[in-house]
């Protein structure tokens, strides 16, 4: 499912004395089943534009087409229950969205909402927990019972249950340890792959977007500051510092062993392996 954004703004509380822009003619495309990574400091309008792809906000001006969906302007009330079908979103801590009794009727509580036949239920249960890694034992169990790793998986599980074609992930793998962490972004792209799912991630850990997107939108102050391939970003030092973001430290480190060494290498996205041999092929070149 494909989405463009074409100058689109947004104003929060306008003609009031708390008035602010949150986007300022922001416009992209994101192809069908692209993967993309959307970075940004704090405050530069990364949940708001979110916040567009599912219909929780409708542009103050410009158009939003997700698929075959147009938002309205703010002005206009039409019903965005189709939209959010087809559109998952997983906020920051997505485990607070958890409210049910037990983690069954938590993960089937949109296909309920969305009017999915019942016979399909159990099926669409058991799909969801297998792809999340989540032991069939605990789905009699209250949600609040589990772990944070197991409830994060459950509010996940409910996201994908409704089988959605674009899911939209807002630091998913905020407040969890390294390893888990791993394992929830490793989740994401089997999905990614497996159900070739339109995905949007909003991250800061800028290892993750070199590794994971096929595309990658910068936003600061409510604009795009730049948009393109992760590698050709983070080889603009100098774009990224106007931003106040880092390299992802597999870069940084190669840039610094170009200094140190005075090499002359570029980073294309060669694999570590890969990296490794030219940067010993170089040294050795420069000790001969």
């Amino acid at each position: 499912m494909e989405i463009t954004f074409k100058e689109v703004s947004y104003t929060y509380y306008p003609n009031t004395p708390y008035e602010k822009k949150a986007l300022h003619n922001v416009s992209f495309h994101i192809p069908s089943g692209a993967f993309v990574v959307i970075v940004g400091a704090t405050g530069s309008g990364k949940s708001t534009l979110l916040q567009h792809m599912n219909g929780l906000l409708q542009p103050s001006s410009g158009k939003v087409s997700i698929g075959d969906y147009q938002l309205p302007i703010t002005s206009k009330k039409v019903s965005l229950k189709e939209l959010r079908k087809r559109v998952g979103i997983a906020f920051q801590f997505p485990e607070h969205q958890l409210f049910d009794e037990t983690v069954r009727e938590d993960i089937l509580f949109g296909p309920k909402n969305f009017g999915i036949p019942e016979k399909d239920m159990e099926h669409r249960l058991q799909e969801v927990i297998h792809l999340v890694g989540l032991d069939e034992e605990l789905i009699e169990r209250s949600p609040f019972e589990l772990s944070g790793g197991q409830m994060r998986k459950v509010a996940i599980a409910g996201v994908l249950a409704s089988k959605p074609d674009v899911l939209v992930l807002d630091e998913p793998t905020a407040g969890l340890d390294p390893i888990s962490r791993v394992e929830m972004m490793e989740l994401f792209s089997s999905l990614h792959r497996l159900e070739n799912i339109t995905t949007i991630l909003v991250t800061h850990h800028m290892e993750d977007a070199l590794k994971y997107a096929d595309y990658m939108i910068v936003l600061s102050n409510g604009r795009i500051h730049s948009k393109g391939k992760p590698v050709d970003i983070f080889n603009n030092q100098d774009a990224l510092k106007e931003v106040q973001l880092l390299l992802p430290e597999s870069i940084d480190m190669f840039h610094k062993l170009n200094q140190t060494f005075d090499l002359n290498l570029s980073y294309r996205g060669q694999s570590p392996f890969d990296l490794a041999k030219e940067i010993i092929s170089s040294l050795g070149e420069d000790s001969s």
